[in-house]
């Protein structure tokens, strides 16, 4: 953490200030398309304890931004920067603190609906685009339910926002898991719900995604999940859910005999929308009842996890 802290406040040594009419010892500047950045306040010297001092620099971090400047919704670049500082903060926070602050910010920048909108469309391609290295559920859950809201957006992107935010509730943590039936690698047709395990790994995979392959491959690789597999502990569940059947068929001898391995030959998962698979792998942590323990995980996270459990 104490690394990464001071990553943070360089960044903040590192900011021009510009337009800004926030709080701390910040220069006044007449607002220019050039001039744009975020200060991120210093903590108090008194405060100790990096996790408060981030807390601290994360709570005030939108309130350098000076949301009635319109210029703002034009320094595109200004804007994508002052993002892109953001998501380093929101990787050490609580997920729920990350959330909540993004969703702050978003309202807060109403007051100037043309900023408002950029900073949806910005927040939206770093913590809700599928492929991006920040995506983080809980903050996109946060983005989309204020949009879902939002006065600078029109009723259909309300509406759309609304949808998005509906699917990315299924299968949440604590919820019980949507049930489903597929077919296994030797032709033999199963549920979810009949896989007994006290942990099921549920991974959503694609076997043309080199992704996937280096998930698939660190899954067999980790000494704690072979063991778990072993003693019956715990259950690995590969499910390919799109169309090609031919290339999962090709595929599916190739991982580990000790998984079950299936597809959803029915297009069940995808046509009804039972889960909402916006990237793969998508992996999830069941408990032996289908209760969602993690929801779109990795297997570090998930190693921590059931390692941390009696």
């Amino acid at each position: 953490m104490k690394s990464k802290f001071i990553s943070i406040m360089l960044i903040a040594t590192c900011a021009v200030t510009g337009c800004n009419r926030g709080e701390g010892d910040k220069e006044s500047a007449t607002p220019t398309a050039k001039s744009h950045s975020i200060s991120i306040a210093k903590p108090p010297v008194m405060m100790t304890g990096d996790s408060m001092r981030t807390d601290y620099m994360a709570a005030h971090y939108w309130r350098g931004m000076d949301m009635t400047d319109t210029t703002w919704a034009t320094d595109t670049a200004a804007l994508e920067e002052a993002v892109a500082n953001w998501t380093a903060l929101v990787q050490l926070l609580p997920a729920r603190r990350g959330a909540e602050l993004t969703a702050e910010a978003l309202r807060r920048a109403g007051c100037t609906p043309a900023l408002q909108r950029q900073m949806y469309e910005v927040t939206a391609h770093y913590f809700c685009h599928p492929n991006s290295p920040y995506r983080d559920e809980a903050v996109c859950r946060a983005i989309r339910g204020t949009a879902a809201s939002a006065a600078a957006l029109s009723p259909a992107e309300k509406e759309e926002a609304a949808r998005q935010l509906a699917l990315m509730e299924k299968n949440g943590t604590g919820t019980k898991a949507e049930d489903f039936e597929f077919l296994t690698r030797e032709w033999d047709r199963r549920r979810l719900s009949d896989i007994k395990a006290r942990y099921i790994l549920l991974m959503f995979y694609d076997p043309s995604c080199e992704e996937c392959r280096r998930t698939e491959e660190e899954i067999a690789a980790s000494r704690h999940i072979s063991a778990m597999t072993e003693s019956g502990s715990m259950a690995v569940v590969a499910i390919y859910p799109d169309a090609d059947f031919t290339q999962w068929r090709k595929h599916a001898p190739s991982m580990p005999e000790s998984w079950t391995v299936g597809c959803d030959t029915a297009q069940a998962i995808n046509r009804q929308g039972l889960y909402h698979i916006a990237a793969t792998p998508a992996l999830y942590l069941l408990d032996r009842t289908g209760r969602v323990l993690l929801k779109e995980t990795d297997v570090q996270e998930i190693v921590r996890y059931t390692s941390t459990k009696p």
